[in-house]
Protein backbone atom coordinates (compact mmCIF):
# COMPACT_ATOMS: atom_id res chain seq x y z
CA UNK A 1 0.00 0.00 0.00
CA UNK A 2 2.68 2.06 -0.87
CA UNK A 3 1.41 3.90 -3.40
CA UNK A 4 -1.70 4.76 -1.53
CA UNK A 5 0.15 5.88 1.05
CA UNK A 6 2.16 8.03 -1.20
CA UNK A 7 -1.08 9.37 -2.90
CA UNK A 8 -2.74 10.35 0.57
CA UNK A 9 0.39 12.30 1.16
CA UNK A 10 -0.29 14.33 -1.80
CA UNK A 11 -4.01 14.71 -0.93
CA UNK A 12 -3.08 16.33 2.32
CA UNK A 13 -0.45 18.35 0.16
CA UNK A 14 -3.20 19.51 -1.42
CA UNK A 15 -4.63 20.93 1.34
CA UNK A 16 -2.21 22.61 3.05
CA UNK A 17 -2.02 24.48 -0.64
CA UNK A 18 -5.44 25.58 -0.13
CA UNK A 19 -4.87 26.46 3.13
CA UNK A 20 -1.83 28.84 2.41
CA UNK A 21 -4.10 30.05 -0.61
CA UNK A 22 -6.63 31.18 1.39
CA UNK A 23 -4.19 33.02 3.42
CA UNK A 24 -2.90 34.56 0.50
CA UNK A 25 -6.77 35.79 -1.10
CA UNK A 26 -7.42 36.86 2.88
CA UNK A 27 -4.07 39.25 2.34
CA UNK A 28 -5.74 40.77 -0.83
CA UNK A 29 -3.00 38.69 -3.16
CA UNK A 30 -3.94 37.05 -6.64
CA UNK A 31 -4.86 33.76 -5.62
CA UNK A 32 -6.49 31.17 -9.07
CA UNK A 33 -5.50 29.61 -12.18
CA UNK A 34 -3.07 31.33 -14.03
CA UNK A 35 -2.90 34.28 -11.40
CA UNK A 36 0.82 36.22 -10.99
CA UNK A 37 2.61 35.36 -8.17
CA UNK A 38 3.40 33.10 -5.66
CA UNK A 39 -0.73 33.08 -5.31
CA UNK A 40 -0.95 31.28 -8.85
CA UNK A 41 1.86 28.61 -8.28
CA UNK A 42 0.22 27.14 -4.85
CA UNK A 43 -3.00 26.73 -6.90
CA UNK A 44 -1.13 24.89 -9.63
CA UNK A 45 0.63 23.27 -6.96
CA UNK A 46 -2.72 22.35 -5.60
CA UNK A 47 -3.89 20.95 -8.95
CA UNK A 48 -0.59 19.02 -9.44
CA UNK A 49 -0.74 17.46 -5.88
CA UNK A 50 -4.71 16.49 -6.12
CA UNK A 51 -4.33 15.24 -10.12
CA UNK A 52 -0.94 13.22 -8.75
CA UNK A 53 -2.57 12.05 -5.60
CA UNK A 54 -6.66 11.17 -7.07
CA UNK A 55 -4.62 8.89 -9.59
CA UNK A 56 -2.12 6.94 -7.15
CA UNK A 57 -5.54 6.05 -5.30
CA UNK A 58 -7.28 4.94 -7.97
CA UNK A 59 -4.52 2.39 -8.61
CA UNK A 60 -4.16 1.67 -4.91
CA UNK A 61 -7.26 2.34 -3.05
CA UNK A 62 -6.81 1.74 0.84
CA UNK A 63 -9.54 -0.72 2.31
CA UNK A 64 -11.80 2.02 3.73
CA UNK A 65 -12.24 3.78 0.05
CA UNK A 66 -12.48 0.28 -2.17
CA UNK A 67 -15.42 0.15 -4.67
CA UNK A 68 -15.01 0.33 -8.41
CA UNK A 69 -16.82 3.90 -8.67
CA UNK A 70 -14.55 5.39 -6.36
CA UNK A 71 -11.75 4.36 -8.20
CA UNK A 72 -13.56 5.02 -11.28
CA UNK A 73 -13.95 8.64 -10.38
CA UNK A 74 -10.49 9.66 -8.77
CA UNK A 75 -9.44 8.11 -11.83
CA UNK A 76 -11.41 10.33 -13.81
CA UNK A 77 -10.70 13.23 -11.67
CA UNK A 78 -7.00 12.71 -11.92
CA UNK A 79 -7.69 12.89 -16.11
CA UNK A 80 -9.61 16.33 -15.45
CA UNK A 81 -6.74 17.99 -13.63
CA UNK A 82 -3.91 17.14 -14.99
CA UNK A 83 -5.62 18.33 -18.24
CA UNK A 84 -6.30 21.85 -16.48
CA UNK A 85 -2.92 22.09 -15.99
CA UNK A 86 -1.51 22.89 -18.76
CA UNK A 87 -3.63 25.36 -19.75
CA UNK A 88 -3.64 27.39 -16.82
CA UNK A 89 -3.32 31.25 -17.56
CA UNK A 90 -5.09 30.53 -20.99
CA UNK A 91 -6.91 33.34 -21.98
CA UNK A 92 -10.23 33.18 -23.97
CA UNK A 93 -8.80 33.89 -27.55
CA UNK A 94 -6.46 30.87 -26.91
CA UNK A 95 -6.67 27.72 -27.88
CA UNK A 96 -5.70 26.42 -24.97
CA UNK A 97 -9.15 27.45 -23.54
CA UNK A 98 -10.88 24.49 -24.81
CA UNK A 99 -8.37 22.40 -22.46
CA UNK A 100 -9.25 24.41 -19.68
CA UNK A 101 -13.14 23.93 -20.20
CA UNK A 102 -12.62 20.01 -20.98
CA UNK A 103 -10.03 19.54 -18.32
CA UNK A 104 -12.58 21.32 -15.63
CA UNK A 105 -15.35 19.46 -16.66
CA UNK A 106 -14.00 16.30 -16.57
CA UNK A 107 -12.58 17.00 -13.53
CA UNK A 108 -16.06 17.78 -12.24
CA UNK A 109 -17.47 14.57 -13.59
CA UNK A 110 -14.72 12.76 -11.14
CA UNK A 111 -15.69 14.53 -8.10
CA UNK A 112 -19.03 13.43 -8.78
CA UNK A 113 -18.78 10.19 -9.51
CA UNK A 114 -16.13 9.91 -6.69
CA UNK A 115 -19.24 11.17 -4.68
CA UNK A 116 -21.79 8.86 -5.83
CA UNK A 117 -19.32 5.72 -5.17
CA UNK A 118 -18.73 6.78 -1.62
CA UNK A 119 -22.55 7.36 -0.77
CA UNK A 120 -22.99 3.85 -1.94
CA UNK A 121 -20.70 2.49 0.23
CA UNK A 122 -21.91 2.11 3.79
CA UNK A 123 -19.97 3.52 6.77
CA UNK A 124 -17.63 5.43 7.01
CA UNK A 125 -17.38 6.17 3.28
CA UNK A 126 -20.82 7.02 2.99
CA UNK A 127 -20.46 9.92 6.45
CA UNK A 128 -17.35 11.61 4.57
CA UNK A 129 -19.21 11.66 1.12
CA UNK A 130 -22.38 13.31 3.34
CA UNK A 131 -20.24 15.73 5.13
CA UNK A 132 -18.60 17.38 1.80
CA UNK A 133 -21.59 17.37 0.10
CA UNK A 134 -23.24 19.46 3.32
CA UNK A 135 -20.31 21.46 2.75
CA UNK A 136 -20.74 21.93 -0.54
CA UNK A 137 -24.37 23.20 -0.12
CA UNK A 138 -23.27 25.62 2.52
CA UNK A 139 -20.44 26.93 0.37
CA UNK A 140 -22.79 27.31 -2.32
CA UNK A 141 -25.39 28.96 -0.27
CA UNK A 142 -22.72 31.29 1.58
CA UNK A 143 -21.52 32.79 -1.54
CA UNK A 144 -25.24 33.22 -3.11
CA UNK A 145 -26.14 34.93 0.12
CA UNK A 146 -22.83 37.34 0.14
CA UNK A 147 -23.39 37.80 -4.19
CA UNK A 148 -27.19 39.13 -3.15
CA UNK A 149 -26.47 43.09 -2.65
CA UNK A 150 -22.87 44.41 -2.05
CA UNK A 151 -25.13 47.24 0.30
CA UNK A 152 -27.13 44.68 2.32
CA UNK A 153 -25.16 45.14 5.37
CA UNK A 154 -25.21 42.19 7.68
CA UNK A 155 -25.42 39.96 4.94
CA UNK A 156 -22.61 40.11 3.19
CA UNK A 157 -20.18 39.46 6.33
CA UNK A 158 -22.95 36.26 7.09
CA UNK A 159 -22.65 34.98 3.60
CA UNK A 160 -19.16 34.93 3.84
CA UNK A 161 -18.72 33.11 7.41
CA UNK A 162 -21.46 30.51 6.07
CA UNK A 163 -19.29 30.24 2.52
CA UNK A 164 -16.38 29.84 4.79
CA UNK A 165 -17.75 27.41 7.15
CA UNK A 166 -18.67 25.08 4.15
CA UNK A 167 -15.01 25.21 2.64
CA UNK A 168 -13.78 24.06 5.81
CA UNK A 169 -15.83 20.83 6.21
CA UNK A 170 -15.02 19.83 2.11
CA UNK A 171 -11.44 20.45 2.84
CA UNK A 172 -11.93 18.73 5.91
CA UNK A 173 -13.43 15.66 4.22
CA UNK A 174 -10.62 15.70 1.43
CA UNK A 175 -7.81 16.00 4.25
CA UNK A 176 -9.90 12.82 5.88
CA UNK A 177 -9.48 10.90 2.68
CA UNK A 178 -5.92 11.61 2.63
CA UNK A 179 -5.38 10.62 6.27
CA UNK A 180 -6.70 7.29 5.72
CA UNK A 181 -5.00 6.36 2.80
CA UNK A 182 -1.94 7.28 4.92
CA UNK A 183 -3.01 5.55 7.43
CA UNK A 184 -3.39 2.47 5.71
CA UNK A 185 -2.14 -0.68 6.99
CA UNK A 186 1.02 -2.18 5.11
CA UNK A 187 0.46 -5.83 4.05
CA UNK A 188 2.20 -8.53 5.86
CA UNK A 189 5.55 -11.00 3.86
CA UNK A 190 3.99 -13.76 2.90
CA UNK A 191 5.30 -16.77 3.71
CA UNK A 192 7.74 -14.81 5.89
CA UNK A 193 9.66 -12.90 3.49
CA UNK A 194 11.50 -10.40 4.92
CA UNK A 195 11.91 -11.63 8.52
CA UNK A 196 15.54 -11.52 9.91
Amino acid sequence: MVLSRIGGGLVLATCACIVVAFLIASGHGAVGIGAEGFGGLVVIGAMVSLGLGAGLLALATPPDLRGRLIRAGLAVLALGLLILVPSAGARMDEPLIFALLIGGAIAWLGVIVTMIGLVWRPGRSRRLAITFLLGLLGAAVGGAIANVDPTSGPLDPLGLAIAALGGAVMLGSVATIGYIAVRSPVPAPANGAGQP
